[in-house]
């Protein structure tokens, strides 16, 4: 992103501000000089779309360029991990757990993606294992091995 969504990123980052918020505070001057140069009408429309913009930014779409996990529950791990890893840049890691009410031995898959590779990740688990346990949450950052880590400001 650049413009005011870039600066308003880095000030969400930096100083915890909204997206949204600081995109309507970056906005102000251009407001003012947008109402001076071509009119109320026009300034009434553009404020009005600022706002529903901002708002719609910090409240529906927070996350679009962030990453999915999946936790996977399956006795179909390895066949998934091999399916998933074909068509994902990112790795999986197959975890062994126990069911808490029955006590069987489980495994789950686990895999940070991007957004767009939740749907083959999705696919790919309904097609090996039609009864998988499958949980997709929000992933704000990932790090380790294998991911480039951007700092931006402060100490790692």
């Amino acid at each position: 992103m650049t413009g005011f969504s870039g600066i308003s990123i880095i000030l969400y980052r930096l100083l915890n501000i909204p997206i949204g918020l600081s995109t309507i505070l970056l906005n102000i001057p251009v407001a003012i000089l947008c109402y001076r140069l071509l009119g109320r009408k026009f300034f009434v429309s553009s404020l009005r779309c600022m706002i529903i913009s901002s708002i719609v930014v910090d409240k529906v779409m927070y996350g679009v360029n962030a990453g999915k996990m999946a936790l996977i529950v399956t006795n179909c791990a390895e066949q998934i991990c091999r399916k998933i890893d074909a068509v994902c840049q990112r790795g999986t890691t197959i975890i062994g757990a126990r069911g808490g009410y029955q006590g069987t031995q489980k495994q789950i898959v686990m895999c940070a993606c991007s957004n767009k590779e939740m749907y083959q990740v999705q696919k790919i688990a309904k097609e090996v294992d039609a009864q998988a346990f499958l949980i997709v949450l929000e992933s704000k950052e990932v790090y380790g091995e294998g991911f480039r880590t951007v700092q931006i400001g402060g100490e790692k």
